[in-house]
């Protein structure tokens, strides 16, 4: 559905509103954030609200740096490197698995901006996953394979796995976990660390042991059919001797909040009280040409309002805010949040700065569907704001969706002949885990580490890893049992033993 087919599928609308806002109040309005909706409201919306996940600021400063036989904990933990499965069944399949892992990205190179040279230093690695499988059986298997990375929808962390079979490349279909977890218990919890306090290893076996979370990629994206009403602010016009930047349109009315949640769109800020049913929302940075090009709306998702102020506040950098009188567009309309979030897509700046343009980009139809999908695991379409991140329901904090931490499978065929193998070579690039400067012990150290058997329904007959381009790394800690200055940088796995880490750091030329 595009813009167009939004408007034209709306009828009985009540035409465009100008209105001349009265003489604005002076009363200056506490800021203050409104809480959780009511239970009263209980908005049935499919399914059931799941605690939503944020971005993390990092595990706490007492994290591990290694060297006791434990993994390091990090910051910002990028998740292992997850292991081949076969969605559906796997009876009769066996693999064998070699994983290696290229510091060649560590070497650095020059880099000219701006007529400056400097040196570039990637922190990550190029892990080519090479697995054998051979079919037992006596019938041939065509079987549906799942390549997982643990990544998020921006860019190139939107799944950068390349498939070769038997030598040959393959297209793959992305299948995307949900950014929170299937359920409220164990995997909820641990999807709101991965997102919020910052993850360890546990939080991924967590989520990933059971068959709850893939199955989750594979379930189609929700569409959104609440009835909402829209108010949506444009064309403001002050009078003549405007005072110039610096000044703020309000949108304000009485509101229950026990019967009403409010979401914007284009707004900056503004003022939820409660306790006297009033409600406040600016649209600011408003000058002599009207300010903002993009219009403010204003939905709600219950109760309507029976009326409604536009007031103008000029700040000029004075303690107290001056009234002016302004002018607005205001277009009242019935429409369900999914037709909302459709044109908000279309619209947005901030969607188009934060997800890469080409081939690879989402659609507007993958993009609202992310931002559907949020919205409910979030809990705000019932007022279970789990968080209470979102509690101010800015419909652009929802974009967040293509930020936060999933697992990604890159799903494709492969038809292995009665008593036959087939070679499946998976390459991918591993952002390492990493400790922000000046926040934690591991500044300057690196962690990479993988799954042997989560998440995967192979039986395994053998596993592997290896390292490579270790003359521009030195290893500080391991379980793998490399030992790269006496040459071992290939050895066997237990595959009873489900985590391999290490910790690395970028070796510093002699001389520099």
């Amino acid at each position: 559905m595009n813009t167009m087919d939004l408007y034209d599928g709306i009828t009985a609308l009540p035409d465009t509103l100008v209105l001349e806002a009265a003489q604005p109040s002076t009363r200056w309005r506490r800021w203050m954030r409104w809480g959780a909706l009511a239970a009263a409201l209980a908005l049935v919306v499919g399914g059931g609200a799941l605690i939503l996940p944020h971005l993390h600021m990092g595990a706490a400063q007492g994290n591990s740096t290694g060297g006791d036989g434990k993994a390091a904990v990090y910051m910002h933990y990028t998740g292992p490197v997850l292991p081949l499965t076969v969605r559906g069944d796997a009876a009769g399949i066996t693999a064998e698995r070699t994983v290696e892992f290229d510091f060649s990205p560590y070497r650095g190179e020059t880099v000219t901006e701006a007529g400056e040279t400097y040196e570039h230093f990637r922190s990550e690695t190029g892990v080519t996953d090479r697995y054998v499988l051979t079919n037992t059986t006596d019938t041939d298997r065509t079987l549906t394979l799942l390549y997982p990375e643990a990544g998020d929808l921006r860019g190139t962390e939107r799944g950068t796995a390349a498939v070769t079979v038997d030598g040959a490349a393959v297209d793959t279909t992305l299948y995307v976990g949900p950014a929170g977890a299937v359920g409220d218990g164990a995997e909820a919890e641990a999807m709101r660390r991965i997102n919020f306090t910052g993850a360890v290893w546990d939080d991924y076996r967590t989520l990933l042991s059971g068959a709850a979370y893939q199955d989750a990629a594979f379930a189609p994206l929700p569409v959104l059919t609440q009835r909402v009403t829209v108010y949506r602010l444009d064309d403001y016009v002050l009078p003549e001797g405007d005072p110039g930047t610096g000044g703020a349109v309000y949108f304000s009315f009485d509101i229950n909040y026990d019967r009403t949640a409010v979401f914007t769109f284009g707004s900056n800020g503004g003022s939820w009280d409660r306790e006297n049913g009033r409600c406040s929302l600016l649209n600011g940075a408003i000058g002599t040409d009207g300010g903002r090009a993009r219009p403010m709306y204003v939905i709600l998702l219950g109760d309507d309002i029976a009326d409604y102020a536009v007031e103008g506040y000029y700040y000029g950098g004075g303690s107290t805010p001056k009234p002016f009188a302004v002018t607005a567009a205001v277009e009242r309309r019935e429409v369900t949040m999914d037709q909302v979030l459709t044109e908000i897509v279309a619209q947005s700046d901030e969607l188009r700065e934060l997800l890469p343009a080409g081939d690879t980009a989402l659609t507007g139809e993958q993009q609202k569907g992310y931002i559907s999908d949020y919205l409910l695991r979030c809990g705000l379409l019932d007022g279970t704001d789990g968080f209470g991140r979102y509690d101010d329901g800015r419909l652009e904090d929802m974009f967040e969706a293509f930020v936060m931490g999933r697992v990604l499978y890159s799903a494709f065929e492969v038809t292995i002949p009665a008593g036959g193998s087939a070679e499946i070579v998976v390459s991918a690039v591993k952002e390492a885990s990493y400790d922000y400067p000046g926040g934690g012990r591991n500044w300057n150290r690196h962690g990479y580490d993988m799954a042997t058997q989560l998440g995967s329904n192979l039986t395994f007959s053998g596993q592997r890893a290896a390292i490579r381009g270790t003359e521009y790394v030195t290893l500080l800690d391991s379980n793998f049992g490399f030992d790269p200055d006496g040459g071992v940088t290939e050895v066997a796995l237990d595959t009873a033993q489900e985590h391999y880490w290490m910790q690395v750091a970028r070796r510093v030329p002699e001389g520099s």
